[in-house]
């Protein structure tokens, strides 16, 4: 598995910055059994996970304090990494 690029092009995380919730928007259908997105902060500590369920996923981050998080996306057997 590797840190790929063209995960970028084939998911969309909106809006952005976040308030409390936002929606991931695949252009394929994810993997329901594979594909998952996790939360962590700068420090690398875990503080969400999800899978994605469909082309429209939605994640409500309003139990978790504001500041800045990094969204690993495992998508199709590659990793991306937003911020």
């Amino acid at each position: 598995m590797g840190i790929n690029e063209k995960v970028l092009n084939e998911v969309k995380i909106y809006p952005n910055p976040v308030t409390s919730k936002f929606t991931i928007e695949t252009v394929t259908k994810p993997n329901q059994g594979k594909d998952y997105i996790e939360i962590d902060n700068l420090m690398g500590q875990e503080k969400f996970t999800t899978r994605l369920t469909g082309k429209y996923s939605f994640v409500d981050l309003s139990q978790q304090s504001s500041g800045v998080y990094l969204i690993k996306i495992h998508f199709k057997d590659s990793i991306s990494i937003k911020k």
